[in-house]
């Protein structure tokens, strides 16, 4: 229904995660129908930096289809269902996620050793929250180290 009804997100019967370069130029467009659409995410479209390349543009990856990524075009959210709406939420959230800095923090662990038991205690500090500001509502897994 994003696709056909709403004309929200592009093709939508594709496996693959890879955008090709030849879009690259359809960001700023892609962005605005972004912000057409919900004017609420205008503080985070505020933080990205549309020239910032991730690893997601690999002409190399490409299968059939491109991954699945919103329109040029704004859609109503009013009129999708709240799965419709949770599901493009989703792949607007991937979108422009990889427009936003690198996750980062600082992992610290020590090694500790007493009466010959092996005791390891280890501490995570987000340093910069980054691209998972758009996900602070899914639980982080603490051992999670991408950035």
């Amino acid at each position: 229904a994003l696709y056909e009804t709403h004309k929200a997100t592009t093709y939508p019967r594709t496996d693959c995660g890879y955008l090709p370069t030849s879009m690259l130029p359809e960001v700023p467009a892609v962005l605005e129908a972004i912000r057409r659409t919900d004017p609420s995410i205008a503080p985070v479209l505020a933080s990205i930096d549309p020239g910032q390349r991730s690893r997601a543009w690999n002409d190399a990856k490409i299968t059939a289809h491109h991954g699945i990524i919103p329109t040029l075009e704004s859609a109503n959210l009013a009129a999708m269902s709240d799965k419709e709406c949770a599901v493009y939420s989703l792949i607007r959230a991937h979108y422009l996620a990889q427009f936003l800095p690198h996750h980062e923090f600082d992992r610290t662990v020590a090694d500790f050793d007493c009466n010959q038991v092996a005791l390891r205690a280890v501490g995570k500090r987000i340093v910069v929250p980054g691209w998972k500001t758009l996900f602070q509502a899914a639980p982080a897994a603490e051992d999670d180290e991408d950035s």
